[in-house]
C-alpha cells in the first residue's frame, strides 16, 4: 500500500457519523482501519522515502469511541513524539471526510492544559502567526488560510478547533480527487522540509514550554518590559553570538602531520537561534520606540 492508497482508504472506510452520534459509535478491537491509523506511515510502499533518520510516524483513529477527526502525523524525534505537545506535521481528516488537510501543526492538548482552553487557543494563534512569518522554505502550494475541521458544528470536544488554531501552514485535498502518489509523497517531504527548519530556528529544542514562553512574550511586543531590559538582553545575545566561533589555537611548532591541525567550526545552528533572538527583540524595541514618540 502506498500513501496514495492508504489516504483513500481511509475516507472511504471511516464510519461516516452525524453530528448527534459522533461521539456514541464505538469500533471492536481489531478494525482494519484502526490499525491502519494506529500504524501512520510506517509499513507504507513509501516508507523508507518519508520516515527518514530522525522521523516516526503513527496516528489515531481514537480511543474506544472513533475519533471525530482522525489523524495521521510525522513526527521529528528531536521535538516531539506525540501530537499532544510539540510541533509535528499530520494529515487530518475532516469528520464529513470530505477533505484531508495536510498541516504543520502545534500539540494543543499541552496548551490546554497549561493555559486553559480559552487562553490556549489565543496562544496557539499567536504562536502559528510567529512561524507562518519566520518560516522560508514553504513551497507555493502551501497555504496560512485557516482550515476548517467543522469544529462549530461538532459540539462536545475540543480537539476540531484546536487543530483549526494550531495550523500553521496546511496543503488541503479533496478526498474525491486525491492527487497521485508522486505528488502526495513530494508534498510530504516538503512539508518535512519546513518541520526541520522549524526545529533548527527553535530558541530552546531541549525545552519547548520555553521556547513557546519565549514566542508568546515577543507576540506581547514587550508591554510592561523597559527599553533600558530589552537592550540589556540584546547585548547579552549579541555577544553570545560572537562566542560560537569554536577555534582550537594549534600548538607551538610544526605538527607532525596534516591530521594534528584543527579547524574552527562555527556553531550555525547556535547562531541562527540567537539571531532569531535578536530580531524578535529589536523588534520589541522598535515598536517601543515609536509607540513613545
Amino acid at each position: 500500500m502506498n500513501l496514495k492508497q492508504l489516504l483513500e482508504y481511509i475516507t472511504r472506510n471511516y464510519p461516516r457519523r452525524d453530528m448527534v452520534n459522533f461521539k456514541t459509535i464505538k469500533f471492536g478491537g481489531n478494525e482494519p482501519t484502526q490499525r491502519l491509523l494506529n500504524n501512520g506511515l510506517k509499513g507504507l510502499s513509501d516508507e523508507k522515502e518519508l520516515l527518514v533518520d530522525g522521523f516516526t510516524s503513527n496516528g489515531s483513529a481514537g480511543s474506544g469511541k472513533w475519533a471525530t477527526v482522525p489523524w495521521i502525523a510525522l513526527f521529528d524525534t528531536n521535538i516531539s513524539t506525540s501530537a499532544k505537545k510539540g510541533f509535528y506535521v499530520v494529515y487530518l481528516f475532516r469528520p464529513d471526510l470530505k477533505y484531508i488537510y495536510l498541516s504543520l501543526n502545534q500539540g494543543w492538548s499541552s496548551y490546554k492544559d497549561k493555559y486553559g482552553q480559552k487562553d490556549g487557543l489565543k496562544n496557539l494563534v499567536k504562536v502559528a502567526k510567529y512561524w507562518q512569518g519566520n518560516l522560508f522554505s514553504m513551497t507555493d502550494n502551501m497555504s496560512i488560510r485557516d482550515i476548517d475541521l467543522q469544529s462549530t458544528q461538532y459540539q462536545g470536544t475540543s480537539l476540531p478547533i484546536g487543530y483549526e488554531k494550531a495550523n500553521i501552514l496546511s496543503i488541503k485535498y479533496k478526498s474525491d480527487a486525491i492527487p497521485e502518489n508522486k505528488q502526495l509523497v513530494e508534498d510530504l517531504v516538503s512539508m518535512r522540509v519546513v518541520l526541520t527548519e522549524l526545529e533548527k530556528k527553535l530558541f530552546s529544542p531541549d525545552n519547548l514550554d520555553y521556547s513557546i514562553s519565549y514566542i508568546l512574550r515577543a507576540a506581547s511586543l514587550g508591554e510592561g518590559e523597559s527599553n533600558y531590559n530589552i537592550q540589556k538582553r540584546i547585548q547579552e545575545i549579541t555577544t553570545n553570538i560572537a562566542n560560537v566561533q569554536q577555534v582550537v589555537a594549534p600548538k607551538v611548532g610544526l605538527p607532525k602531520s596534516s591530521a594534528a591541525v584543527k579547524v574552527g567550526r562555527t556553531n550555525y545552528e547556535v547562531r541562527e537561534r540567537n539571531n532569531s533572538k535578536v530580531g524578535y527583540l529589536g523588534e520589541i524595541l522598535v515598536y517601543k520606540l515609536e509607540k513613545n514618540d
